[in-house]
């Protein structure tokens, strides 16, 4: 919880942090029901969130809740003790590397260059998750710095661009200028869901203005 209220400091967001135990999250009603009253209270224009085919049961399991609470949100009899939404929210996918069943399919890029040294600040403060667990589980805690002003571009190396976003530039070379794309060093990616409100052509450049669209 510290580390999550250090990252709320540095910028300026509410976390809601519901009581679920790691690795134990279920696709359950229970919890189907707790998301619908969330997303209902917040109001969200948009969800970010994993592809359903995940390395992790909780980021599936989070997919798959997100999927199912989708339509219910603007059901009335469906936790009536809350109002029900007039509208559905857009859902999106962030990048990742998994290819089965289907490898992800970029419609929005996000140039985060200027942005980078912040993200990376942010992660950093998620201490036991970047510099603790993932460097252990997967093998290269002796790669993590001591010093911890060597940490953030340390991280920037791991993390800059993270998982095979990279194998998707040669999508965004196509949409914009050789002089656009040559400033580019950082991106994120984000695929439109087929769940909640459709991300088209049409609406994603007003709830992505600073983002280049792929349909």
């Amino acid at each position: 919880l510290n580390e999550t209220k250090a990252v709320t400091k540095l910028l300026g967001v509410n976390y809601i942090i519901v009581d679920n135990n790691d690795a134990e999250l279920q696709a359950t009603l229970e919890n189907r029901h707790k998301l619908i009253k969330i997303i209902r209270k917040v109001k969200p224009t948009i969800i970010v969130t994993h592809r359903p085919n995940d390395y992790h049961a909780d980021h599936r399991n989070t997919s798959l809740l997100i999927q199912d609470a989708m339509y219910l949100v603007a059901v009335p009899l469906v936790c009536p003790d809350i109002a029900a939404l007039t509208y559905n929210p857009v859902v999106v996918y962030h990048q990742d590397g998994f290819t089965k069943p289907y490898p992800f399919s970029p419609n929005v890029f996000v140039d985060i260059t200027d942005v980078i040294d912040k993200k990376m600040e942010v992660l950093s403060l998620y201490e036991s998750q970047v510099f603790e667990w993932l460097p252990w589980i997967e093998g290269y805690l002796h790669e993590v710095p001591k010093e911890k002003d060597k940490r953030i571009d340390w991280l920037k190396s791991k993390w800059g661009n993270r998982g095979d976003v990279n194998t998707l530039k040669s999508i965004l070379q196509k949409l914009v200028s050789p002089a656009i794309y040559k400033k580019v060093k950082h991106i994120e990616a984000f695929e439109a869901s087929e769940y909640g409100a459709r991300l088209t052509k049409n609406n994603a450049p007003i709830i992505f203005p600073f983002g280049i669209v792929n349909f």
